[in-house]
């Protein structure tokens, strides 16, 4: 086999559903390629202060002609093998496998199975070999940065997670302001009744939260998140009892009755729903990720809110007599957009099942 000197550092770094895996190729001149590897030492009071890591050197045959992408895959099958040396134990939980690897420059980035996420506080920090120390960046840079990753991350690497979370804020910006205002508004404006039927209005609604987290408990092991545009399909029915309410010559009561229902069932099935969104998104993304992904659904989420509320609250004061109209409108919004979001939600449940089966 034709002698040559490899030397190149791989720093696997995890993206996906798993954590961070570290290899190092050792310069060796011997008849065969030689690579090290690290692993851990198995007695760490035999390490004697040296470190708790060790390398262990292990030869590739019929390799002169891979790529790098071949080379960093065969190398990272050898370390989830773990080591020879009885000494030595893996840095990795066993039963942790390779899902994917991509080569840019001198960095592997790779998934590993969800194994991987077992690990996690000291334990996971005791995995992590240290590189060498890098300039600190600003509070700002680093929120900048993040930023930038997360999007890239949710909009561009994983599709999916970037269209949930646009649908969610477009039900924000149309079912939240209705909930909050709409409500109040036809109560009290429209209907023309005391504060305290706007006060039960507003208890049997946020009692109704309960109501649909307890049925999404329920449905556990019956419901899958690819079904969730079935609830908001209903979800924009449940508009139209607030638009009846609204019809000329609709007595009193029987209007402030189908308007508290209205809301009452946009809430059990946006808290319901909710519960599959969040379980979908955690069950998708990459623990390394996770946390601000969920960031991001929170923040689009709050970002959204006062933007609908001040749209509604213009239409309420521009189009008072249309707003049978306006909430039929609403209506057909929803379930427009939850019609479309079928293949959304179908890849979201694929890809959180995939991770969920390792």
């Amino acid at each position: 086999m034709k002698r040559r000197v490899l030397s190149a550092l791989l720093i696997l770094l995890l993206v996906l559903a798993s954590g961070c895996a570290y290899a190092a190729v050792g310069k060796q001149q011997q008849e065969a390629e030689g690579y090290a590897l690290y692993f851990l030492e198995a007695d760490l009071e035999a390490s004697a202060g040296e470190g708790a890591l060790r390398t262990e050197t292990i030869y590739l045959n019929d390799m002169e002609n891979a790529s790098t992408a071949e080379l960093a895959e065969a190398l990272m099958a050898e370390l989830l093998k773990g080591p020879l040396n009885e000494t030595l134990k893996s840095t990795i939980p066993s039963g942790t496998t390779l899902l994917s690897l991509k080569v840019e420059g001198t960095r592997a980035f790779v998934d590993l199975s969800l194994a991987y996420s077992t690990l996690s506080g000291v334990a996971l920090t005791l995995r992590i070999p240290r590189t060498r120390a890098e300039k600190r960046e600003s509070a700002g840079a680093a929120v900048w940065k993040d930023l930038g990753e997360i999007l890239r991350f949710a909009f561009v690497q994983r599709k999916e997670l970037g269209r949930v979370m646009l649908f969610n804020a477009l039900l924000t910006l149309l079912l939240n302001p209705f909930l909050a205002m709409g409500v109040t508004y036809t109560v009290s404006v429209r209907l023309g009744l005391p504060a305290v039927w706007n006060g039960t209005a507003q208890s049997v609604i946020g009692a109704s939260t309960l109501l649909g987290c307890w049925l999404a408990g329920r449905a556990v092991g019956r419901f899958r998140v690819r079904q969730l545009y079935l609830l908001f399909l209903a979800t924009g029915a449940g508009l139209l009892p607030a638009a009846l309410a609204l019809v000329e010559g609709m007595p009193v009561a029987a209007a402030y009755g189908l308007t508290v229902l209205s809301g009452a069932v946009i809430v059990v099935l946006c808290y319901f729903a909710g519960v599959y969104i969040v379980s979908g998104l955690q069950g998708a993304c990459p623990g390394g990720m996770m946390g601000r992904m969920m960031a991001l659904y929170t923040a689009t989420n709050n970002l959204t809110n006062p933007v609908g509320t001040l749209l509604q609250g213009i239409l309420y004061d521009r189009l008072s007599g249309a707003l049978p109209a306006v909430f039929a409108a609403m209506s057909a919004m929803v379930m427009l957009a939850a019609a479309c979001s079928r293949r959304v939600y179908a890849a979201l449940d694929e890809k959180s099942e995939l991770a969920e089966n390792g």
